[in-house]
């Protein structure tokens, strides 16, 4: 029995979500499949991601369980700053393996720190977009936190480098795991991926809107410009088609300033909106693609893309630009197609074309739900296991050969 002990924030059980997309792959992979499989036990720890004086009691909890629980590695299933210390602490005093489940390249790979893979210029740009408020006191208080944050990331990202033998990073994507090579961490070679959860019943299917786009953080790096503009390229030959705009908004992006960038464009009757500061249900989100006869993504911005898998689950054809991970994940299915980043004339030519073409559509809708069931949470979850064992194989007996193949 291998006992692996996962941290995770409170609230995962309830609504994982609202974390992120790491966190609800976490959910997938370790509360759905594993902890329901022979041979694994796992047991979850929480911690508390707002509070810091609760964080530090759930650390010392965490510690008198694991004297007893005694797992055979910690993990975290997510690159998060405060989930990576709470590990990092815990395995160097509990002397266990440390696994680092990487959605992301930390500093460079979120939401938020510019598009450069360089993290002084992604600083630079978290400094620069705190200095955007008219408030002295939040532009203070903002530099001062995007500065710790910033901080504590980069000395986590050398003590993992310096404890190369104990902390052992697993990427869900080759361009992920070779960004973390370069930065010199310990990689597993074996990329698991995610898994696409396909609806046991038929939704809504009348069609009322031409296309969606969603995403959580509705952010410009999310390609929010990029689907303004294709779409009023859109509107020149099909001046009635129809948009809706989907999901979770951005912190430095209020309602009124979108709804300014869409009339500025004149898209005011072109495009709807439904936006939340808050979470946005999949099943929500399911109910929106479901009326919509195209996905659009052009996201400046992404390591997998969940939300396409999303699309294809319901058989939505999608397109989106051609990022590493996306590539990655979507480019052997013809229910999907990629368009190179930033190309805004050939994205809106394909759009249209695909809106145009009934039979294409139905063509690739059918193609798309295919591919959607061939991308299991159980094959992740075992490709997840298969990487964690050759983690503990390095740790405990330094050997590594072992055979990584990951194709669907």
């Amino acid at each position: 029995m291998i006992k692996i002990a996962v941290l995770v924030p409170e609230g995962f059980f309830t609504t994982p979500e609202r974390f992120g997309g790491g966190i609800v792959r976490a959910y997938k992979i370790y509360f759905e499949q594993l902890s329901k499989m022979p041979f694994f036990e796992i047991c979850f720890y929480s911690y508390n991601s707002t509070n810091k004086t609760l964080y530090f009691t759930d650390m010392m909890e965490a510690l008198v369980k694991f004297n007893k629980y005694k797992p055979d590695v910690i993990l975290t299933p997510c690159e998060v700053e405060i989930s990576m210390l709470l590990a990092i602490i815990l395995g160097i005093i509990a002397r266990r393996p440390v696994v680092i489940i990487f959605n992301a390249i930390p500093l460079t790979g979120h939401v938020g720190s510019g598009l450069s893979l360089d993290e002084k210029k992604a600083f630079k740009y978290i400094i620069q977009s705190c200095i955007g408020s008219n408030d002295l006191k939040n532009i203070f208080l903002c530099g001062a936190k995007s500065v710790t944050k910033f901080l504590l990331v980069l000395v986590l990202m050398y003590t993992a480098r310096f404890l190369r033998r104990q902390i052992i990073a697993i990427a869900v994507t080759p361009h992920i795991g070779r960004e973390l090579q370069r930065r010199k961490l310990k990689v597993v070679d074996i990329y698991p991926g995610n898994g696409i959860d396909v609806p046991q019943r038929m939704l809504n299917s009348t069609k009322i809107y031409d296309s969606c786009y969603i995403a959580n953080p509705i952010h410009i790096e999310k390609g929010l410009l990029d689907v303004l503009y294709i779409w009023r390229i859109v509107t020149r030959e099909n001046p009635m088609a129809k948009l809706i705009i989907a999901g979770k908004i951005a912190k430095d992006l209020s309602e009124n300033k979108l709804r300014g960038y869409i009339q500025r464009l004149y898209l005011g009757e072109n495009i709807d909106l439904r936006i939340s500061y808050e979470t946005i249900s999949r099943g929500e989100i399911l109910n929106i693609m479901s009326r919509c006869k195209v996905f659009i993504y052009p996201s400046r911005k992404d390591t997998w893309g969940l939300i396409v898998g999303e699309a294809m689950s319901i058989g939505l054809p999608a397109i989106a630009y051609a990022l590493p991970g996306i590539e990655y994940a979507y480019s052997w299915c013809q229910g999907i197609k990629l368009v190179k980043v930033g190309d805004i004339i050939t994205f809106s030519r394909e759009t249209t074309s695909l809106l145009k073409n009934n039979e294409l559509l139905s063509y690739m809708s059918n193609i798309a739900l295919k591919c959607a069931r061939k991308m299991s949470w159980r094959k992740v979850a075992l490709l997840e296991i298969k990487a964690i064992l050759k983690a503990l194989r390095q740790y405990y007996l330094g050997k590594t050969k072992f055979n990584t193949n990951t194709d669907y």
